[in-house]
């Protein structure tokens, strides 16, 4: 299947070979198609039936092809041949272009006309330009975008006398292409935005790097960091895990411990995924600083320890207490029994004033406890 280079190519040559012949026929130039001895009037038809021939392959391309092909005056005063993609492109009949060789200008955008009037101008000169884009407007409204590309057919005195044009409709390419340039747009808004580092790799070396990477790991330029290898900013530890996951074609989240600039060390939260770029294996890692993260849930667990201790010395509080009420009630009875001469009532004093102390004890326990 050849390409579109290759089928304009194959038109400009069946177009310059029935040309040259036409020239040759109309000059009564047939000294070279003719034998130079007996002049025989049977190589002037071969020579004829050639040109019919080439006449019909280039035809056959010529009303085949979805390009708009057209061959015209210098002047443009007189179109030669139009071929019936002009009526499918610009949506006009080739009875109004042959009518008016310089109504196909009609339906070009006002803002590009411009760029269309120069480009004839330096066919005119005899100049082979190169290719333009151009919009057109066709009669339903539709804007259709054209690569288009003109070049001057030359007389036997070497000047410009016709303009062979061709315009190819690109309209799904271009749509194609700006898709794709916003895709990219907004991946690169995405990922400037995000206050996770994102790295793309391949074979572990970075290619390219958001802010954030830049930001978490306290760099101040994206040369300091790309190139280098994704191993140079992780602890050994990690280094040897990540090698085994990437070896392993592990994809998914992990933790590490990334190493800055400056040293210090700063909890992540990894996660990759493999693909692939230009048809090569590549990653891409997003790492999330998890430092805050850890330090709270370090205090958070130190918390629930306390709280746990709190409980616990709450409820030994609350036992201890119970049995201090005992003891103190006991001792308060045996001291209303006794004589105030009792020799008995010191021990039983000692042991109210310890059940006292053991009072204040437990009130520093609930209090703790709260």
């Amino acid at each position: 299947m050849i390409t579109k280079v290759e089928h304009r190519q194959i038109l400009a040559q069946q177009l310059a070979e029935a040309q040259a012949t036409i020239d040759a026929l109309l000059k009564g130039q047939i000294d070279a198609v003719v034998d130079p001895t007996t002049r025989a009037p049977v190589l002037l038809e071969k020579a004829q039936d050639a040109l019919l021939d080439s006449e019909e392959r280039f035809r056959q391309l010529a009303e085949t092809t979805t390009d708009v092909f057209y061959l015209i005056t210098s002047d443009f005063t007189q179109a030669l041949y139009i071929n019936p993609a002009y009526e499918t492109v610009w949506g006009r009949s080739c009875e109004s272009l042959y009518a008016s060789p310089m109504s196909f200008l009609d339906a070009v955008v006002p803002d590009d006309r411009h760029i269309v009037l120069e480009h004839i101008s330096r066919s005119q000169r005899g100049g082979r330009p190169d290719a333009i884009e151009f919009r057109i407007r066709r009669p339903d409204g539709a804007i259709r975008w054209m690569d288009g590309q003109s070049s001057g057919v030359l007389d036997g005195a070497g000047q410009v006398y016709r303009i062979a044009s061709i315009a190819t409709d690109i309209t799904a390419r271009k749509s194609a292409l700006e898709a794709l340039k916003e895709s990219i747009s907004r991946f690169h808004r995405l990922t400037e935005a995000s206050f996770d580092a994102i790295a793309i790799t391949m074979d572990g070396n970075i290619l390219e790097i958001n802010p954030a990477f830049l930001r978490i790991f306290g760099f101040d330029r994206e040369e300091e960091v790309v190139g280098r290898h994704m191993l140079d900013f992780v602890t050994e530890e990690c280094g040897a895990d990540i090698e085994q996951r990437t070896k392993d074609g592990i994809d998914g989240s992990y933790d590490c411990t990334g190493v800055r600039r400056d040293g210090s060390r700063v909890s992540l939260e990894a996660t990759a995924k493999s693909t692939k770029i230009r048809g090569q294996p590549a990653g891409i890692t997003s790492l999330r600083d998890i430092t805050e993260k850890r330090v709270l849930e370090e205090q958070f667990r130190q918390a629930q320890k306390m709280e746990a201790v709190g409980r616990l010395a709450g409820g030994v509080a609350h036992d201890f207490n119970n049995l201090l009420m005992i003891i103190t009630g006991y001792s308060d009875l045996l001291l209303q029994s006794m004589m105030t001469g009792d020799p008995r009532r010191t021990d039983v004093d000692q042991i109210r004033k310890a059940a006292d102390g053991a009072a204040t004890l437990t009130r520093q326990l609930l209090a703790f406890s709260r």
